[in-house]
């Protein structure tokens, strides 16, 4: 019974680490993508803000 245990508790634990490293692994690409999915959005938006503003003077 307590060989059960250990091996159930073992196993919860490995479990766990593999959550955090991927969790971790998550964390770090969504900080290297949110800035320059940001940045294409942001210069997308500028682009065809451009865009309009050329067209209401005319």
């Amino acid at each position: 019974m307590m060989l059960l245990l250990d091996r159930l508790i073992s196993l919860l634990l490995l479990l766990l680490r593999l959550l955090v490293k991927i969790l971790s692994s998550l964390r770090m690409l969504l900080k290297f993508l949110i800035p320059r999915l940001m940045g294409r959005f942001v210069m997308g938006v500028m682009r065809r803000g451009s865009r309009i503003v050329k067209i209401m003077p005319a």
